[in-house]
């Protein structure tokens, strides 16, 4: 079923079912670790930044492992202990009617001024209970779930790995981008009734689609003033940090939608929140005022001292995670 070749230090598994599937099988030291080149594309860089980080902690241990990334089938040369690891890139945090959400169970986060709690909504809850070690880019999604008491397990094998996709790089102020948002789905209504509120109001705002490549987005960037977060619906309510923290590493402005549990985000003062209602008044406010607000997040040293912290605090927790299997 797969076509194996030896390239120096490295296997690749070209599984011809799947053709656009790429299993590449390095050795690293004593261990091997296996995953996709080819990872689907709306999440892929951030599953190739949670493999690197891998690499890195097996290459600095001598661990005799091997580790699988994600959902494949691969046959390692060797009678090592294997693990299986994958990543949680789901809004957790949903309330009631929320897709996807019917079987989920009612957590302790209570939902803003509404006696209700966020559900805990775990998509392909059997599979990811299944591996080793959980991935979520998220502490808010870990909170919530941890905070039900129903996922002891689970939660058990679940660790944060914040989406540090870039050397943070804040350029200058002088930007030719004005604002931009990411928005796959325009038509979304509450989506749609922004961007016609943000054209009337005059807004130099462009919504841009289809880019995921790492280096065309940091292009982008790099070259922005103001990344506009808007949830997609009423009901998934999980910051979006895989889009967030990427562009505020390259120097971006975030004005973004307000969260739950957003205290817990280590960045979360770097950022400017604005309720639904309120969004393109904060965004003009923000444009007209752009000087002061780069000046506040960018041309102090707390930012970067945080991210550098969150980088440390990846690298320590994978390493103690792959200790923890290795070990157990």
């Amino acid at each position: 079923m797969y076509i194996k070749r030896l390239l120096g230090k490295s296997l690749d598994y070209i599984d011809k079912r799947f053709c656009a599937t790429v299993i590449k099988t390095e050795i690293i030291g004593n261990a091997c670790l296996a995953y996709d080149r080819k990872h689907p594309i709306f999440i892929r860089e951030y599953y190739l930044y949670c493999v690197d980080l891998l690499r890195q902690v097996l290459a600095s241990g001598g661990i005799p492992i091997n580790v699988i990334v994600g959902d494949y089938k691969v046959k390692f040369p060797n009678r090592q202990s294997t693990i299986r690891v994958d990543i949680q890139f789901e809004h957790t945090l949903v309330k009631s009617g929320g897709r996807d959400s019917t079987a989920a169970v009612t957590g302790n986060i209570p939902i803003h001024g509404t006696r209700d709690c966020y559900l805990v909504r775990i998509c392909n809850y059997d599979y990811l209970n299944s591996l080793d070690l959980i991935v979520d880019y998220s502490l808010p999604n870990i909170s919530n779930i941890r905070a039900s008491g129903e996922f002891a397990s689970y939660t058990s094998k679940t660790i944060l790995i914040h989406p540090l996709l870039y050397d943070a790089d804040f350029g200058n102020s002088n930007r030719l981008g004005h604002i931009v948002t990411l928005f796959a789905d325009c038509n979304q209504p509450r989506r749609k009734l922004f961007l016609e509120k943000s054209l009337n109001a005059g807004l130099p705002l462009n919504n841009v689609k289809g880019i995921f490549d790492k280096s065309a987005l940091q292009k982008l960037y790099m070259n922005t003033k103001i990344l506009v977060n808007m949830r997609q619906t009423e009901h998934h309510d999980t910051l979006e940090e895989l889009r967030l923290l990427p562009a505020l590493m390259c120097g971006v402005i975030i004005i973004s939608e307000d969260a739950p549990l957003k205290e817990l985000v280590p960045y979360s003062e770097f950022v400017i929140w604005s309720s639904y209602e309120n969004m393109v008044d904060t965004i003009r406010s923000v444009y007209e005022n752009y000087g002061e607000h780069y000046q506040r997040i960018f041309s102090k040293p707390g930012l970067a001292e945080v991210l550098t912290r969150m980088k440390k605090t990846n690298l320590e927790g994978v390493h103690t995670a792959v200790q923890r299997l290795r070990n157990g």
